[in-house]
């Protein structure tokens, strides 16, 4: 059995690799083959549309969307949202992009940024006439996340298998949540939110099978919790399963795990634990955290961003 990951570099342009691998004899590091795609900098997320056309879409941190099509940026934007999008910080700015499971006949799709007074916002979309360019009037703010830092302002948006759509949430930043939030039920930071945006609510409802509806001690929003700074999340496409890049703290970055089969409730243990170690050099109590499926030292590596 083989299988292919495609690998981004999203500094100074951005990268594929793909690679393939025999299991499970992966000891050795891998041989990556990189080829330049586009030279276009700032580019902290790319997606597919999922409607057949191949095109690749690029997300700038500074607030502009390009459609990469046949080996070349368009010229034109697809959404310029500039002058709404806030990215003075190195965290801020045009961070993610998702398109609706049904956008081949839609048209919707969903954005999160930073705005201007440095809360976070997730907003809908819609393409315009012209399927290269989308409609700016058309902007719905679906939810909007108070942001007291201006570092942590995760994410990345995902459909799920499910057709829901998940978004993870930093803690807000500051060093070692200074305000407990990544464990405050009340608050969407530090989380992993899980919600049904179909236009005909409006703006979102609250999926009746989240874990915590009916519980006055969390938000019903709240698919998991106790996150740091989850940049980026990805679902495996054969099996379901999720995985969470979390960003550490002093010594630790981890990747966590959630099975396609979860209902939810899963807690990642940030700021008790740093991946599989408890902050601050105390002792603690692991039961009741999930603990990463992988992590890595920062004698090893930086932040994970990514995979």
């Amino acid at each position: 059995m083989r299988a292919q990951i495609s690998f981004l570099r999203l500094c100074c342009g951005f990268y594929f690799a793909l690679l393939g691998f025999a299991r499970p004899a992966m000891a050795a590091d891998p041989e990556l083959q990189f080829t330049l795609v586009s030279d276009r900098s700032g580019v902290v997320d790319i997606v597919n549309a999922g409607d057949g056309s191949g095109r690749l879409f690029l997300v700038e941190q500074a607030g502009r969307i390009f459609i990469h099509e046949d080996d070349r940026d368009a010229e034109t934007p697809f959404l310029d949202l500039r002058s709404k999008v806030r990215s003075a910080g190195s965290e801020q700015g045009l961070l993610s992009l998702a398109f609706a499971p049904d956008y081949r006949t839609s048209g919707y799709f969903f954005v999160w940024y930073t705005e201007l007074g440095g809360d976070t916002v997730l907003c809908r979309f819609s393409v315009g006439a012209d399927p290269n360019v989308a409609d700016p009037d058309t902007e719905t703010l679906i939810i909007r996340v108070e942001q007291p830092y201006s570092n942590h302002n995760g994410g990345r948006l995902q459909f799920g298998p499910d057709g829901m759509l998940y978004l993870g949430t930093g803690d807000g930043g500051g060093s070692f949540d200074p305000g407990d939030v990544a464990q405050d039920g009340n608050s969407l930071l530090g989380k992993l939110l899980r919600l049904d945006v179909d236009p005909v609510h409006g703006t979102y409802a609250v999926p009746p099978d989240n874990p915590f509806v009916g519980n006055d001690e969390v938000r019903d929003e709240i698919w998991a919790l106790g996150l740091r700074n989850p940049w980026r999340i990805a679902f495996d496409q054969g099996t379901g399963d999720l995985f969470i890049a979390d960003v550490g703290q002093n010594e630790l970055e981890e990747i966590n795990f959630q099975a396609a089969a979860s209902t939810g409730g899963e807690n990642y243990g940030w700021d008790i634990m740093e991946a599989s170690q408890c902050t601050g050099g105390n002792a603690c109590d692991t039961s009741g955290y999930t603990l990463p499926v992988a992590e890595y030292s920062h004698q090893v590596g930086c932040s994970v961003t990514g995979g």
